[in-house]
């Protein structure tokens, strides 16, 4: 709004836009505020009712690209982790093929190769 002072006080980066319907039309000096019986200090202003968007310092949305970059670079690694994963299951199926047809040989061809080799 024209003629309105700079906030003081930081935009909040919770939410990337917030959706203000009414703000205050005056500051109060709180330390100038004597607190009530109660301990609480309140002050009497003029509110002025209006609705707009009020959008975040940039904090959130660069919080959430560098999550979302985070995810993606998450994401490829699972990828690669699941490639390596699938051909190392490859090579065990053939090594676990491979011992199977070496253990199913009779005895005797054992035997056979083993005298061969002790006539040498």
């Amino acid at each position: 709004m024209p003629g309105m002072r700079p906030l003081l006080y930081p935009i909040s980066a919770k939410f990337p836009i917030g959706y203000v319907i009414a703000r205050a039309a005056e500051r109060v000096a709180w330390s100038e505020v004597k607190p009530d019986r109660d301990g609480v200090k309140r002050a009497k202003i003029s509110v002025l009712f209006e609705s707009f968007e009020r959008h975040g310092n940039g904090l959130a949305l660069a919080a959430l690209e560098r999550l979302t970059r985070k995810l993606s670079d998450k994401e490829r690694q699972l990828q690669t982790l699941k490639s390596q994963n699938h051909a190392l299951e490859q090579r065990l199926d053939v090594l676990e093929k491979a011992v199977a047809r070496v253990t199913q040989k009779p005895a005797a061809t054992f035997a056979v190769n083993t005298e061969a080799v002790a006539k040498d």
